[in-house]
């Protein structure tokens, strides 16, 4: 939480007697999915919003509401990144959990075809794309692609070839209780023993991406080794 890299042994679940231990990422995880339970209070205000037209959303949340994001979706689907499974650090799969900033009053412009979105996206394009704010993860120079062999999404979408944030969850507007959707990006092949510098970014109609270091926006930037 306080830095980019992720770097761990998976052989080794606890830090003391080892430098990078995999326990402390779990209890990272498990710690922030603790506010998306139903015991939060201020989480027991929102509301479903599945299937819901985000028109007739808009007002609800001028009076406060938000939608409920579904934390148990990862448990239920039978993902690889829940606690039970450790999140798959301990095999060396990890999984890593995506939000985005939270922008008052800020609401995507998602794509409404396949000729909007990206070229590389074309060719498994559907409409459900058209709800998410859309999102892909990958090695960010020529070499750090070279080490990715193969990246899950686990999301609200219906599909693990890509990762979305469903635009009912904007605008924030404060609300109480309000809880950002979520994604688990899943390195399910990689290189092992060597630094990986990986990005993701954003794609929505009105998300711009600028890749100067001191005026990024539209993506993220972390670096991976697992031993």
């Amino acid at each position: 939480m306080q830095k980019t890299l992720i770097r761990y042994r998976s052989s080794h679940r606890d830090t003391w007697g080892h430098r990078y231990g995999w326990g402390q990422y779990k209890e990272q995880l498990d710690q922030f999915l603790a506010y998306y339970t139903e015991a939060d209070v201020q989480y027991q205000q929102a509301i479903e919003c599945k299937g819901v037209p985000i028109d007739v959303l808009r007002p609800q949340f001028h009076l406060g509401k938000s939608c409920r994001f579904d934390i148990n979706m990862f448990r239920d689907r039978d993902t690889p990144c829940h606690t039970q499974r450790n999140f798959e650090y301990d095999r060396g799969h990890p999984c890593v959990l995506l939000k985005l900033n939270k922008i008052y009053d800020w609401e995507p412009i998602t794509y409404e075809n396949a000729a909007q979105v990206p070229e590389r996206f074309k060719t498994f394009w559907t409409s459900e794309f058209s709800e998410y704010i859309l999102v892909e993860c990958g090695g960010e120079n020529d070499v750090d692609r070279d080490f990715i062999f193969e990246i899950e999404y686990y999301s609200q979408m219906n599909t693990t070839r890509i990762g979305g944030f469903h635009r009912n969850f904007f605008p924030y507007l404060n609300q109480d209780g309000y809880r950002s959707p979520l994604i688990f990006v899943y390195f399910k092949r990689i290189e092992t023993h060597v630094l990986i510098n990986v990005e993701c970014r954003a794609y929505a109609r009105n998300i711009e991406h600028n890749d100067a270091i001191e005026y990024k926006r539209g993506s993220v930037h972390s670096e991976l080794i697992v031993e």
